[in-house]
């Protein structure tokens, strides 16, 4: 068991606003162990990334004990399932053998982890039935959906795209890795880990079931498996995660507070250019303005001087322009 201490800041990449996330954790009440209450948080930001660009910081608000999911076999003694694990869950479920509900979540969970007797080799053929098993799937039909064309990952990936993907890793490997001692390989398909953790759910809320007062799993950060996890074509970092169920009173969502700061800085950086553009705006607007009324103002002085040179002329009387020319005969015979 690990424990996760108060106020530890967590990663997640959701489009969706933190009013929405609050909003949908907080329906169907009485039913602890939906998945609208689970949720799979990263401490490492940048393998978050990996998953989308839209990151969340999640707080925790108290201590929370989670089962390492590496480590021991969870022990499960469950008697009765939910309402949201009958019929597509459910069928998926019987994939992983006969028994009760508690056999096939040991089954589910030594598969997905390697442990138990679950070797490199063992997974590998185990992915093979289940692809033979999915291939005619007629007669498991959900939403419209078989089991094989259910949608699996966070990057829309089918049951059956997801499982041919491990086999032609499997395929791959050499002698080496399959052989009899490379185990605790993690093998991570989302739409399984949900029921997984789920188990784990009804399991600690089970009032006859024997709780090991956890609230989810966690993965150790920087884990590697041969079992690499590809989203949208990229491979993911590592294996490190914790998934939590029924979590709505125990994290707080936020958005990220540096790109928060940088956003503010750029928008003050802003204001400031923008009032320093209207400022240069506004002097330039003044300068033409002052220039057009200098320009105008000698324009009409022109003017004014034409009309005052052209006035005389236009009112010369008879007498006056007889004058004038005896004046202009006068100053020409002066000239040498």
């Amino acid at each position: 068991m690990t424990t996760i201490p108060i106020n530890t800041k967590l990663y997640k990449t959701v489009s969706f606003p933190c009013k929405s996330i609050s909003e949908y954790m907080r329906l169907f009440p009485e039913e602890p162990c939906r998945t609208n209450k689970m949720l799979w948080l990263s401490e490492d930001k940048e393998r978050a990334l990996s998953y989308g660009s839209s990151l969340k910081t999640f707080m925790t608000k108290s201590d929370i004990d989670l089962w390492d999911l590496m480590g021991p076999v969870y022990p499960f003694q469950i008697k009765d399932a939910d309402v949201e694990f009958v019929g597509k869950m459910g069928n998926i479920m019987n994939l992983f053998g006969p028994g009760d509900l508690s056999m096939k979540a040991n089954s589910l969970y030594s598969f997905l982890t390697g442990s138990g007797s679950y070797n490199v080799e063992k997974q590998l053929a185990f992915l093979k039935a289940i692809h033979s098993e999915i291939e005619d799937d007629a007669n498991l039909v959900f939403d419209g959906k078989t089991a094989s064309q259910t949608i699996m990952t966070p990057d829309a990936k089918s049951f059956k795209d997801v499982v041919q993907e491990y086999i032609k890793i499997g395929d791959d490997l050499g002698p080496v890795l399959l052989g009899p001692d490379i185990t605790n390989q993690r093998l991570s398909i989302y739409g399984l880990d949900q029921i997984l953790l789920k188990m784990m759910c009804l399991n600690e809320t089970d009032e006859v079931a024997t709780k090991q007062g956890v609230k989810g799993w966690m993965v150790p950060q920087g884990k590697q498996s041969v079992w690499s996890e590809f989203v949208d074509g990229v491979q993911v970092s590592d294996m490190g995660e914790l998934a939590l169920f029924d979590c709505s009173n125990l994290i707080s969502c936020g958005e990220e507070k540096k790109a928060q700061v940088k956003k503010t800085k750029k928008t003050k950086k802003t204001k400031k250019t923008k009032k320093t553009k209207k400022t240069k705006k506004r002097k330039k607007k003044k300068k033409k303005t002052k220039t057009k009324k200098r320009k105008t103002k000698i324009k009409k002085k022109s003017k004014r001087t034409k009309k005052r040179r052209n006035l005389p002329m236009k009112r010369l009387t008879r007498r006056g322009k007889a004058w004038a020319k005896s004046m202009s005969k006068y100053m020409s015979d002066l000239e040498i």
